[in-house]
C-alpha cells in the first residue's frame, strides 16, 4: 500500500472530511473504499491510502499518474499528483511528494 501524509503547518494531522483518487487519463475515480474503522485510523494520523495492492496488476510493468483530492467542508482543499507503478506483487510510488503541507 502507498499512504501520503497530510499536515496542517503546525505539523498536526489534518483530518479530511472525504478524498477521492482518479486516474489523470481520463478522470474515472479509483473507487478506494476503506472500512469505516480505517478511515478514521486516517482521519487520527493524517496519512490516507493513496493505492493498494489490488492495483498491482493492472500497473504491472507501466505506470499511470493519479490525482489524490481531499475535501473538508465542502471544498476541495488539496490536490496533488502522484506516478504509481507496479513490480510483480506491489504498487510502487514513482514520483510525487508523499507528505503534503495544508496552511491556512
Amino acid at each position: 500500500m502507498i499512504h501520503i501524509k497530510i499536515r496542517n503547518a503546525e505539523g498536526g494531522a489534518v483530518a479530511l472530511d472525504s478524498y477521492r483518487v482518479v486516474r489523470k487519463d481520463n478522470g474515472s475515480d479509483l473507487g478506494l473504499e476503506p472500512e469505516q474503522t480505517a478511515i478514521q485510523n486516517m482521519r487520527e494520523t493524517g496519512e490516507y491510502l493513496l493505492i493498494d495492492d489490488s492495483f498491482s496488476e493492472q500497473l504491472r510493468n507501466s505506470e499511470q499518474v493519479v490525482k489524490f483530492e481531499g475535501f473538508k467542508d465542502g471544498e476541495m482543499i488539496v490536490s496533488e499528483d502522484y506516478t504509481v507503478g507496479a513490480d510483480c506483487c506491489h504498487v510502487r510510488l514513482i514520483s510525487g511528494n508523499p507528505e503534503l503541507v495544508i496552511r491556512g
